[in-house]
C-alpha cells in the first residue's frame, strides 16, 4: 500500500512538471485569458498540452494563441468599425472530438487537468494571467520634443497611397509613410480605435465599451477628435495592416494582421532587440509596457501618445523606449 501511494505521488510530480512548460508559455499569453473562467483556462492547458504532446518545437506562444481564438465568437457591428466577442463556455468533450483525440489522450488531459485543479499553479502563477488596467489616457511618460499633428494639406480624413512603394505590400516604408500621414493630418487619439472615423455611432459604441476609460474624456474627445480619424497606439499600426489599398478602407482582422495588444503585438515578432542594439531601419516598431510606436527615421517616432495629444512626433532617445521590433 505505501508503494502504490509513493508511486502515485510520483506520477503526480511528473505530470505537475511536465505542466509547468505549457503553463509558462500560457503566462506569456496574459491577453488571451480575459474572459474565460479558471475551469475553462485549466481545460486549455491540459489540452493543448495533450494536443502538443509537450512538443516545444510545435507548442509555440502563436499555435496556443491560435488554438485559444478558434474558440471565439466574433459579431461584426457597425458596418465593421468594431466588434462584438464572445467567449462561451469550453466543453471538453466536444472540443477533443473535434480534435481527434482518442482514449488515451482524453485520459491524460483528464490527468493533466485534475492535478491543475488540485494544485495552487494558477494562483501562483496569476500575476502573470491577470491583464493590469490600461492607461487609457495614453502614455505621456519621457520627455523631449512633442510636436503635435494637424499640419497636412490633403485633408484630415483623407489617406493617400500614391507615395507608397508597394501599396499591396506591407512593408517597413509603407508604415512609415502611413504613420507621417496621420501625424500630419491630425489624428486623434480614442482607446479601442485604430483609424476609422469617429463617427457619432462609433463614438457611442467606445463609450459604452469604455465607460471609465473613454467616459472619462468623452468631453475632450467630442470637442477635438469627433468625425475624424482615430487611432490608440497599437491602433495606428494594426491600422496599416488592415488597410485595403484597393478602397482605402481599413477592415479589421485582414491581410494577416492579428488583433494583437501592445505587449502580444512585440512579442510575437520575428526580430526583436532592446535599444542599445536598434538598427536605423525606418519602420521599426519601438516598445514599452503598454506603448508603441512607429520609427520614421532620424531619431524621430510617430505615436498616438495619448487622449489629449493624438497622434504626435517625438524624439526616439526621450521616450523611455525599452525595445524595437519588426516582423
Amino acid at each position: 500500500m505505501e508503494d502504490k501511494r509513493h508511486g502515485l505521488a510520483s506520477v503526480a510530480v511528473i505530470v505537475t512538471a511536465l505542466l509547468l512548460t505549457p503553463l509558462m508559455i500560457f503566462t506569456a499569453l496574459p491577453n488571451m485569458f480575459f474572459g474565460f473562467d479558471e475551469d475553462d483556462l485549466l481545460w486549455l492547458i491540459a489540452v493543448s498540452s495533450v494536443l502538443h504532446q509537450q512538443d516545444l518545437d510545435s507548442m509555440s506562444a502563436a499555435d496556443i494563441r491560435q488554438f485559444c481564438t478558434s474558440r471565439l465568437t466574433v459579431d461584426p457591428l457597425l458596418e465593421g468599425a468594431a466588434l462584438k466577442v464572445e467567449i462561451g463556455k469550453i466543453a471538453p468533450e466536444q472540443l477533443m472530438d473535434q480534435l481527434g483525440f482518442d482514449d488515451e489522450a482524453r485520459i491524460w488531459a483528464g490527468v493533466l487537468y485534475e492535478v491543475l485543479s488540485e494544485s495552487d499553479a494558477l494562483e501562483k502563477y496569476r500575476d502573470h494571467f491577470d491583464i493590469p488596467p490600461p492607461s487609457y489616457e495614453g502614455d505621456t511618460s519621457g520627455g523631449g520634443s512633442i510636436t503635435p499633428g494637424g499640419s497636412g494639406s490633403s485633408g484630415d480624413n483623407a489617406i493617400d497611397i500614391s507615395a507608397f512603394i508597394s501599396p499591396n505590400t506591407k512593408n517597413n516604408l509603407d508604415l512609415a509613410a502611413y504613420a507621417i500621414q496621420a501625424w500630419e493630418n491630425g489624428w486623434g487619439y480614442v482607446w479601442g480605435t485604430y483609424g476609422n472615423v469617429l463617427t457619432q455611432s462609433l463614438f457611442d459604441y467606445k463609450l459604452q465599451q469604455y465607460p471609465d476609460g473613454v467616459g472619462k474624456y468623452a468631453d475632450f474627445i467630442r470637442n477635438n477628435w469627433l468625425n475624424r480619424r482615430t487611432a490608440d497606439c497599437v491602433g495606428l499600426i494594426k491600422g496599416y495592416g488592415w488597410l485595403d489599398a484597393s478602397s482605402l478602407e481599413i477592415k479589421y482582422g485582414t491581410n494577416g494582421m492579428p488583433d494583437y495588444g501592445v505587449n502580444q503585438m512585440y512579442q510575437s515578432a520575428t526580430e526583436s532587440g532592446t535599444m542599445d542594439a536598434m538598427p536605423d531601419i525606418v519602420g521599426l516598431a519601438v516598445w514599452k509596457q503598454g506603448h508603441i510606436g512607429g520609427y520614421i527615421g532620424n531619431g524621430y517616432v510617430i505615436e498616438a501618445m495619448g487622449t489629449k495629444y493624438g497622434v504626435v512626433k517625438t524624439e526616439l532617445s526621450k521616450r523611455s523606449w525599452s525595445g524595437w521590433r519588426r516582423s
